[in-house]
């Protein structure tokens, strides 16, 4: 089976604590295995209190954790940032970023930063003007913006700053289960019509009351309904994440949802869910 996913702190968790793949994380050497090849996109987390040294972070966790995760030889790693003060308030870090294969940048986690307003600290504060020219610049590198963490009034600034593809790379339906790091119907919509992608999260606090495999299919069987056949795809958030839902222990169980998928809904809408609108945006990456 091939999987592919938006969103784990994999990358992080493993350099604050200077651990490899065959410790008990969500992302382990035996869990890995359970798939024949995983494109994943590793986040870089970056807490909005750091207000120095964000960039020095980012560039130790890189070179930690890269050489390692070659060495799992069916995953293929995707560098991705959360946490807009990785830049310093420097916009030209961005060009460092990419230097670096940055796809996919998160301007704030739930606090506050230079760029922008987290949905968790107020909703209807969005960017700053600094955050506004950092949309504008990451269109021009073709580096994904991510509104996962966005408060809504952030959401509808990106729209306003770029033209293309918007992601949300760990994010559920709110009108299934109302949460606001989970998307509005309009949000869906937008991305949706843009080509962007919608990573599922499986942290039991964005999914219902007792999370299962069954409150998971209901965000899928809503996505579907909004016409996100091809944008919706994975965000499990593993290794960022302090519960799991009932039946899911590590990344190797997500091959349930996978099958069920493909029960309910047939095989070519499991696969693009799976892994295919993943590569459609991000393509095949490099090893």
């Amino acid at each position: 089976m091939i999987y592919a996913d938006l969103h784990c702190d994999t990358a992080t968790y493993i350099y604050d604590r200077r651990i490899g793949f065959d410790s008990g994380i969500h992302l382990n050497h035996r869990s890995l295995g359970a798939y024949e090849r995983i494109y994943q996109c590793f986040a870089v987390f970056i807490n909005d209190t750091l207000k120095n040294g964000g960039m020095s972070y980012f560039e130790d966790v890189v070179n930690y954790f890269l050489p390692l995760v070659r060495k799992e030889k069916n995953v293929v790693p995707y560098i991705t940032v959360e946490g807009g003060d990785v830049l310093e308030g420097r916009l030209e870090n961005l060009d460092r970023l990419k230097q670096f294969g940055v796809r996919i940048f998160g301007l704030v986690w739930n606090g506050e930063n230079a760029l922008a307003v987290g949905a968790q600290t107020n909703n209807a504060e969005g960017l700053s003007p600094l955050g506004k020219e950092c949309v504008r610049r990451l269109e021009e590198l073709n580096i994904l913006p991510d509104v996962s963490h966005l408060s809504d009034a952030g959401f509808y600034d990106v729209v306003s700053c770029c033209s293309g593809k918007i992601v949300a790379t760990h994010s559920n339906a709110r009108r299934v289960y109302a949460h606001l790091r989970n998307l509005t119907d309009e949000q869906i919509r937008i991305i949706v019509s843009r080509g962007g992608l919608i990573g599922l999260n499986v942290y039991p606090p964005f999914v219902s009351e007792n999370a299962d495999i069954n409150g998971l299919l209901q965000h899928i069987d809503y996505f579907l309904s909004m016409d996100a056949e091809n944008a919706l795809c994975f965000g499990c958030d593993f290794d960022g994440i302090d519960t799991t839902p009932k039946g899911i222990s590590d990344v190797s169980d997500i091959k349930k949802v996978i099958k069920v998928i493909k029960r309910e809904y047939g095989k070519e809408v499991a696969e693009k869910i799976a892994y295919k609108n993943f590569l459609r945006v991000l393509g095949g990456g490099q090893k």
